[in-house]
Order: structure tokens, then C-alpha cells, then sequence
């Protein structure tokens, strides 16, 4: 159940330490999130790419999108999946199924 904690920490840790941070380890962050149900911290690390100069990728808005379904958010699951389309992401299989889940189960 710390697992997202443990991510976020790694990701603070590696910037004190000047360790450069990739978009990789952000993924590596939110899909932690999204094992423990911490939408939220999903959000909150996809806003923090944009601060660290990284676009979101495909793998990045989907596991996002997979976090705001496993926390029974299917609002933020269609408004993450509207954004990738404004950011000409092709959304793949695991985004539109993560998606269907968070609306079934809304």
C-alpha cells in the first residue's frame, strides 16, 4: 500500500541529489499510484511533467487515466482522454479500456 509513496520519494530524492529525472520514472510514479488507488497523486505527478519540461506521452495519459479508474473517477478518466486528443496523443487499447472500466463502474 506505500508503493506510491516510495515512487514519489525516489523522484524527490533523485532531484536533491541531481540525479536528472526522465519521463520514464514519472510513469514508473503515476503507475504506482494507480496500484494503490492514489488518483490524486496521479494527477498531481502527470502536472508535474509540465514543470520538469516533459511532454506526456501515450503511456503517461493512460496510466493516469488508469489510476482515475481505479479511484472511481470516471469524470477525470474523459476529461484526461479529451486532453490527449487537444495534445494529438492517439489514445491506444489500455486507455480506452481503462476509460470503459471508469464509466462502467461510475
Amino acid at each position: 500500500g506505500r508503493q506510491w509513496k516510495f515512487a514519489l520519494q525516489v523522484l524527490e530524492v533523485g532531484s536533491q541529489w541531481s540525479v536528472e529525472a526522465t519521463l520514464v520514472g514519472f510513469n514508473a510514479a503515476i503507475s504506482a499510484c494507480e496500484v494503490c488507488r492514489e488518483w490524486q497523486h496521479a494527477l498531481h505527478i502527470l502536472g508535474a511533467c509540465s514543470v520538469h519540461k516533459f511532454k506526456p506521452d501515450v503511456v503517461t495519459c493512460s496510466a493516469t487515466i488508469s489510476a482515475c479508474q481505479m479511484g472511481g473517477q470516471p469524470e477525470y478518466a474523459l476529461e484526461l482522454l479529451a486532453q490527449m486528443r487537444k495534445r494529438y496523443l492517439v489514445p491506444n487499447a489500455v486507455t480506452y479500456s481503462a476509460v470503459m472500466k471508469a464509466c462502467m463502474a461510475a
